[in-house]
């Protein structure tokens, strides 16, 4: 049986080559695209409220959506926005899991209308560990929202914030809007950058896309347009959740290592790839059923402990020549 320092180590080295392979895929095959994920490229080249209070960022995404309802009806939604105010319009029972006391409504709400350069605006709630607060940097009432990083015991200057955050409402020409967000954010040196653009740049990217889409759908709905059922977002998680659990049962038969790693790294590339680029659940059914086929086409021809019971076959003595030694 291998020691618990061995065992520890081949987990942290199984996940760190999911963690390199991520990285990579992110950098090579989506984060070029998710940074203007939904935007033209006027909007992407375009200025927009808030711009000036980071003059030159490390970092900036500008991602947008059509809205099929006129600007009016959707500013409600982004005016109410906030923790313990009309929400975040994203994954609410994940980000609950991790402890945070976040509720999408899917009204608006006449008391969270009101808001005011100068106002708190909290992504989780007060105390929670990451203490994410930001405060109205600037306000275009119906028209554009500049939220930029400071909580009350961390305040910081609109101009000295770390980041900026803003969501801007405008006419489509077709009765519709366009809604508009741009993250803006300051350098924390270069390692800093790295870990930040690697690590939290797809968590964002996917929470963000929700908000967006959160809005967009909320806004049609309350105005009487069909909105399509999002069945397919369940389905999408349970399905990358197997490929995940395919992944660890893979990492501990005892294939040839080279063969293992091969699947391994196919495995995170496509989970990669489906999760941020192409998140149909459909597809990511498709890849968690593959996932579990090369799991278990591993595990029954090398389940754990069968190369040491080799090993203990072949190091075990010959019967017939101990007698003919006796």
């Amino acid at each position: 049986m291998a020691s618990l320092p061995r065992r520890v180590g081949a987990v942290v080295g199984w996940l760190t080559l999911v963690i390199a392979v991520t990285g990579l895929t992110w950098a090579v095959g989506v984060e070029r695209w998710s940074d203007r994920w939904g935007a033209t490229d006027r909007e992407v080249a375009g200025a927009l409220p808030g711009d000036g209070l980071i003059e030159e960022p490390a970092m900036v995404t500008t991602r947008a959506a059509t809205v099929d309802v006129p600007p009016e009806l959707v500013w409600p939604w982004i005016a109410q926005f906030g923790q313990g105010r009309g929400g975040l319009y994203s994954y609410d029972r994940l980000e609950r899991l991790f402890g945070m006391d976040i509720t999408s409504v899917d009204t608006v709400l006449p008391g969270e209308q009101d808001i005011a350069v100068g106002d708190q605006i909290w992504i989780t709630q007060p105390g929670y560990p990451a203490d994410l607060g930001l405060v109205v940097a600037d306000l275009e009432p119906g028209r554009a929202l500049v939220l930029a990083s400071s909580t009350p015991d961390r305040p910081s200057a609109p101009e000295d914030a770390p980041w900026t955050w803003t969501f801007v409402v405008r006419p489509d020409g077709d009765g519709g809007t366009r809604l508009i967000v741009r993250n803006r954010n300051a350098t924390v040196g270069t390692v800093g950058d790295v870990v930040w653009d690697r690590i939290v740049g797809p968590i964002g990217f996917a929470m963000e896309r929700r908000t967006i889409l959160g809005v967009a759908q909320r806004a049609e709905a309350a105005a009487g347009r069909d909105v399509a059922s999002t069945w397919g977002e369940p389905l999408w998680f349970v399905a990358l959740l197997l490929t995940g659990t395919a992944i660890v049962v893979i990492a501990v038969t005892r294939a040839p290592l080279a063969r293992r790693s091969a699947y391994v790294v196919a495995i995170t590339v496509a989970a990669t790839l489906v999760l941020f680029r192409f998140p149909s659940p459909w597809l990511s059914v498709v890849l968690a059923a593959a996932s579990w086929f090369l799991a278990l086409l591993l595990w029954r021809a090398w389940p754990p402990g069968a190369g040491s019971q080799r090993r203990r076959v072949r190091s075990a003595p010959d019967d017939r020549l101990v007698a003919a030694h006796g």
